[in-house]
């Protein structure tokens, strides 16, 4: 073996190294990846169904009737009276036994964020 031969032996060696260490590195983080990816898919999908039930909610509230909503709006407190820019709702946000939602659309989405942890 001539002197060039070994310097370049060597020289690939040397740069080798840090390329099996980066893959390594790479391959532990595609796996942690891999591993978030799926957590976000059922995250994604907890809030899709708390959505669409939130939206059931929100077209059963929208059918009932005019009389009934302008009862209601005018035996609010001045607290809870519409400004105009947001939508009433009839259901306050009450928590029954231990801190837990009311409605079924806030447990959904309670237990999706639970889920994250």
């Amino acid at each position: 073996m001539t002197q060039i031969e070994l310097w370049i032996n060597i020289a690939t060696i040397v740069l080798l190294i840090p390329a099996i260490f980066y893959t390594a590195k790479l391959c532990y983080e595609l796996g942690q990846m891999r591993q978030n990816r799926q957590k976000m898919t059922d995250l994604a999908e907890a809030l899709l169904q708390a959505a669409n039930t939130f939206e059931k909610n929100m077209s059963v509230e929208q059918t009932r009737p005019v009389s009934q909503a302008a009862t209601e709006k005018e035996t609010a407190p001045a607290s809870e009276k519409d400004d105009g820019d947001l939508p009433s709702f009839s259901e306050k946000t009450t928590y029954e036994n231990n801190g837990e939602p009311a409605s079924e659309a806030e447990r959904e989405l309670l237990q999706a964020l639970r889920s994250i942890k």
